[in-house]
């Protein structure tokens, strides 16, 4: 920020830009989520009660086993989910840095935050690593930077004649 900007900004009353939070807090704060989602409460022990429940309510005298696939499903997609929303998010980040290859940075920090969320399940009591998981984070967060881009995507003049 210059000298006359910062001289302007309490009469304005406008605050300074700072794009590198609003661009990486939502990365901070969803990976936060994912890693918080990794502990004992979320193991599969525990979730099961509440799909056995909903189960239950839709379909009284539903087989157990019912549920329990119910549940592996859930949960499956929600690895998909969440690391789509990272893979969009991280997307979004590095595009705002100097980074050659956003697209690559993006999926291999994804990877990163896939592979440790895993290993942390290997020292939880309740929870198991899995290479499937990573492997479903991964085609996740390939899925939401996809998404992203085709969202964000902007085309550009190529010089040549409207199509």
């Amino acid at each position: 920020m210059s000298e006359a900007d910062s001289a302007a900004w309490p009469r304005s009353g406008a605050a300074p830009q700072r794009p590198w939070v609003s661009h990486w807090l939502p990365v901070v704060a969803w990976t936060a989520l994912i890693l918080s989602s990794s502990s004992d409460s979320f193991a599969s022990e525990e979730t099961s009660r509440w799909v056995t429940w909903l189960v239950s309510c839709v379909y009284p005298g539903a087989d157990p086993v019912i549920a329990w696939a119910l549940d592996e499903i859930l949960r499956k997609l929600a690895h998909i989910g969440e690391f789509a929303v990272l893979g969009g998010l991280l997307l979004r980040a590095v595009r705002t840095t100097d980074a050659a290859a956003p697209v690559v940075v993006a999926f291999a920090t994804a990877g990163a935050i896939a592979l440790g969320d895993e290993a942390r399940q290997w020292f939880t009591a309740l929870r198991s690593a899995s290479l499937l998981d990573s492997a479903l984070d991964a085609g996740g967060s390939a899925a939401g930077i996809a998404l992203w881009q085709r969202v964000t995507h902007v085309a550009k003049p190529t010089g040549g004649a409207e199509r």
